[in-house]
């Protein structure tokens, strides 16, 4: 049991286990980890600092493109404090939170009947369970993660919720019926997602800092600076190229733009480097973009950036 106490505040004690299993056949070279998110609860202020942490050293990562995420929750058959009606579509926004600072990774959700996922198939699934994968979840965890891996690539990730606590989802302030924590689905999502990409916790390697990714849930319900630091470290942007092509007869600018993540892209002119206006959102599917500025302008000179889309 841990007893744990950022800066100085006393939180509840809860379970922090973390253990392997033994490589499965059929795989080449698996391993799988099973990490363990505690049941903590704490309002407490966190001290400042940037403390991300990655699960393994070196870290254990995604190849480039597409991480889908089988959604198999289903519904709560009420409507949650936050205006949900589908635990599938609360799970698809903690991952829309996530995608929203990556690359060039980016998770793909898809939905699917309610249901028990299947170990070591490849396939990344999040579900409900009142075990994980047969074995008991143990004291006060709320969910678990699952890695599997070859050498440092990741081939697989599952999130297992457990149904023996009481789920709901909201933002704000940690909340509590009857003494005990109503769990919000969203902020949990948010952490095991990180798992899911490599991120650790950041308060068990001794750090103080406001975050996701620490092992108690507080009041914390969105991904902070340190979070999304740690991601991206992970797996760093790539900076777009942007190549001015010849004008077209009728004077207009030309662009090719390279080395884009397959995602929705915002292309922005400026005549100062101060002001910027937004010309066109593009999807982008083979990391390139030919793009005309249509918007003739008077003086003949004219900046370009393109920016991902929320």
């Amino acid at each position: 049991m841990n007893d744990l106490k950022p800066c100085g505040r006393p939180c509840e004690p809860g379970l922090i286990h973390l253990k392997s299993r033994p490589p499965r056949r059929g795989l080449t070279q698996p391993a799988l980890s099973i990490l363990f998110a505690a049941l903590l609860s704490s309002s407490a202020p966190l001290c400042p600092a940037r403390a991300h942490i990655f699960l393994s050293n070196p870290p254990m990562i995604w190849p480039e493109g597409e991480i889908v995420m089988v959604l198999k929750l289903g519904t709560p058959g009420r409507t949650l404090l936050d205006g949900h009606t589908s635990w599938d579509s609360v799970a698809g926004a903690a991952l829309s939170a996530w995608n929203a600072y990556l690359e060039p990774i980016h998770f793909s959700p898809v939905i699917q009947d309610p249901g028990k996922g299947s170990d070591g198939d490849h396939v990344n699934q999040v579900f409900f369970n009142s075990k994980v994968y047969g074995e008991s979840f143990g004291g006060l965890v709320l969910a678990v993660t699952t890695i599997w891996r070859n050498e440092t690539s990741r081939t697989e990730s599952d999130v297992i919720f457990n149904t023996a606590v009481s789920w709901d989802s909201y933002r704000g302030p940690a909340r509590r019926v009857e003494g005990k924590l109503l769990c919000d689905l969203f902020r949990v999502a948010l952490h095991e997602f990180g798992h899911a990409l490599g991120l650790g916790h950041p308060d068990e390697a001794g750090q103080a800092v406001q975050a996701i990714m620490n092992s108690v849930t507080s009041d914390v319900d969105s991904l902070t600076a340190d979070d999304v630091d740690g991601a991206q470290e992970l797996y760093p942007p790539r900076s777009p190229v942007i190549t001015v092509q010849a004008r077209t007869e009728s004077g207009l600018f030309q662009l090719k733009m390279t080395a884009l993540a397959n995602r929705n892209h915002i292309i922005q002119a400026s005549t100062d480097l101060v002001t910027w206006s937004s010309l066109a959102t593009n999807r982008v599917t083979n990391g390139e973009l030919d793009f005309t500025d249509t918007h003739l302008d008077a003086s003949g000179t004219r900046f370009y950036r393109v920016l991902l889309a929320p």
